[in-house]
């Protein structure tokens, strides 16, 4: 660590041309999530990273998870093929820690976390990243940080439409893939409304590795946005999506009895997940007491249904939410004041075919909580919160948060932020039941958190770059672990005694060398231990990527390539004990997986003002990677398509 410090201080302190895409976003961005109204990014003090809807077209991802693997302190483990389950951890958290916003609505999910393989990259506008506990403006969830997806909407004056096609296919498997995408963006001024529809299929390959067949996904969304003018004190919002989907996936023994092998772990099946999601949400934003105070009262919507054929079972889940907001702005003596009062109501309910008895689970929430951001002086910016929740199934929870940041001379801002939150524990912890395999625990209690950090980030306007550190530390309790081998522990889902520790430094910047040339870095250090002092599972301790894009003279044509590196790490490796005989297996044994690098390029080229050529290589050296033991990670991949603007 001491070395890692010194590193990052002399990096810091060479005045070379670097930047953090952070650092970079604070200075003119509104961070929308950063409390119950938007925040000036100068302003807000918090770590945070916003992906634009242009970085993501530029380096044509196909879904939001492959975006986040370029943010520092945070982690993507993908299971299985292009639609398999993916998680994503934020500082080495559980992914369940995570708190998943789309336009807002908080996402629902069918058993432990949310799945991000159902989420694809297309028509989003931005993605906003906080990092650190959030539970004092959103609650029980939030207690790692929280990703707020926000899609296209409408354009204020005429109308704007688009549609793109893609064609791929895999080097190992030859497997095609291909995706449509259209959205009509309009308005005037009464109001505004977007509707886009995205299609992507993607025949995939062996996860499993043993010559079988190819798992693919294929996913249909719908995406509707409006905003009505009622009158110059009223707007009405309204938002819908839905997706369906239908994903393939192999067969997992825990224990396969033919070998001691991770080759073994993951079988060749013909399995299917077939499922849908929806989110609604109606909002309205009066202005009052000309325009001191807002009255924003929203209810959301959202579900998640999964079917699995293959063993005849299913689970869905939904979420009810209610929340009338008042925000003031108050000046006083030359210091602008903004209070949020909130109060929320929130219905969760969950059913599963392999929970017992297949009972509908409910729970029900309600909280109030304060959100206060001052701009002290021109310099100097704070943020402090506090929440209270009351909850029917587990003890009420109170979470708190505050934040500071501090613009030195010489372009040098230091920020610091300390939080407080709890995450509950999931449907499926508490009431799952899979034969022989697990069963749930309706005791458990919620974990809780207690994280802070410190960073410093430099500006360098004549170049309009800058470069950022953050250093975070975090204390975790009652830590809730699904235990490897329930013959050997005494029970299969419970929580740890002690403290589960985590600190790490994030560093991420920009290199803009020459004009036509925009380098972006970010690394990770993570150092988590579990309360017996263990590393744990699937966090690496070194991570990071570089992304280079180069603009060629006349400005149509654009070439990319991003390199991502995962350092070692452990994993379980449920295949070790196969030889042993049940009732005496001991603890599942860790696996010390080797890091791997994979590199992505990408391109574009503008034949007109309305038509536009792309096209994208992932893991163009066809590296042999896993990124969950067993499974296969992505072979070599070919993607060409065609955007049209009019």
């Amino acid at each position: 660590m001491k070395s890692l410090y010194i590193l990052s201080l002399i990096t810091f302190t060479l005045h070379t041309h670097v930047a953090l895409a952070e650092g970079a976003a604070q200075l003119d961005t509104l961070i929308l999530s950063g409390s119950h109204i938007p925040i000036d990014g100068e302003s807000y003090a918090r770590s945070n990273t916003i992906i634009t809807g242009e970085d993501l077209e530029q380096n044509q991802h196909k879904t939001v998870a492959d975006a986040l693997r370029t943010v520092p302190g945070l982690h993507v483990s993908r299971s299985g093929g292009a639609g398999g389950t993916t998680e994503v951890r934020i500082r080495g958290a559980e992914s369940n820690h995570v708190l998943v916003l789309i336009d807002g609505v908080e996402a629902p999910d069918s058993s432990s976390e949310y799945a991000f393989e159902t989420l694809t990259a297309d028509q989003i506008e931005r993605i906003e990243v906080l990092r650190g506990p959030q539970s004092a403006l959103y609650g029980a969830g939030a207690t790692a940080g929280v990703i707020n997806i926000i899609t296209k909407g409408g354009v204020d004056e005429g109308h704007k439409m688009s549609t793109s096609f893609e064609w791929g296919r895999s080097d190992s498997s030859n497997a095609p893939s291909s995706a449509m995408s259209g959205i009509l963006q309009t308005g005037n001024e009464n109001g505004n409304f977007s509707i886009g529809v995205n299609y992507r299929n993607e025949e995939g390959w062996d996860t499993s590795d043993t010559g079988g067949d190819n798992d693919g996904f294929e996913i249909k969304t719908v995406n509707f946005k409006s905003q009505r003018h009622i009158s110059d004190d009223i707007d009405l919002n309204i938002i819908a999506r839905y997706t369906d989907r239908i994903t393939e996936f192999d067969n997992v023994v825990s224990y396969p009895t033919t070998c001691s092998s991770p080759d073994c772990y993951v079988i060749d099946a013909p399995n299917t997940k077939e499922g849908h999601e929806l989110y609604m949400k109606v909002s309205a934003d009066m202005a009052l007491a000309n325009g001191i105070t807002t009255f924003s009262p929203d209810i959301s919507y959202s579900e998640q249904i999964n079917n699995y054929p293959s063993f005849s079972s299913s689970n869905q889940s939904s979420t009810l939410k209610f929340i009338p907001r008042l925000s003031l702005q108050l000046p006083s003596q030359n210091i602008l004041h903004n209070l949020v009062f909130t109060a929320e109501a929130k219905k969760e309910k969950y059913r599963s075919s392999s929970a017992s008895n297949n009972a509908l689970q409910e729970r029900t929430s309600y909280g109030i909580a304060g959100d206060y951001h001052a701009d002290i002086t021109d310099k100097m910016f704070t943020q402090a919160g506090i929440r209270y929740d009351n909850n029917d199934s587990f003890q009420n929870a109170f979470s708190w948060a505050a934040s500071a940041s501090y613009k030195m001379g010489h372009n040098t801002t230091l920020h610091t932020s300390i939080g407080e939150g709890q995450t509950n524990p999931t449907f499926y912890e508490q009431f799952g039941n899979l034969a022989n395999t697990f069963t749930g625990n309706p005791d458990l209690i919620p974990e809780e958190n207690i994280s802070w950090d410190v960073g410093i980030t430099q500006y360098f306007p004549a170049s309009d770059v800058n470069i950022s550190i953050v250093y975070f530390n975090e204390w975790l309790r009652n830590m809730i672990q699904i235990n490897s081998d329930s013959s050997y522990n005494p029970t299969d889902v419970e929580n740890l005694p002690g403290i589960t520790k985590k600190q790490g430094v994030e560093l991420s910047a920009t290199v803009n060398p020459v004009e036509s040339v925009i380098v972006n870095f970010s690394y990770t250090y993570l150092d988590g231990k579990d309360p017996s002092g263990q590393s744990l599972v699937r966090r690496p301790r070194h991570s990071g990527s570089i992304d280079v894009d180069y603009t060629f003279p006349g400005e149509r044509a654009v070439a990319g390539a991003t390199l991502t590196y995962y350092g070692k790490h452990y994993q379980l490796d449920y295949a070790a004990n196969a030889p042993i005989e049940p009732s005496l297996r001991p603890p599942t044994p860790r696996d010390v997986k080797d890091s791997y690098t994979t590199l992505d390029l990408n391109g574009s080229y503008k034949l007109s003002d309305k038509i536009e050529l792309f096209g994208s290589v992932k893991n163009a050296l066809n590296k042999d990677y896993e990124e969950v033991l067993g499974y296969k990670g992505q072979p070599a991949t070919v993607y060409m398509g065609v955007n049209f603007v009019w």
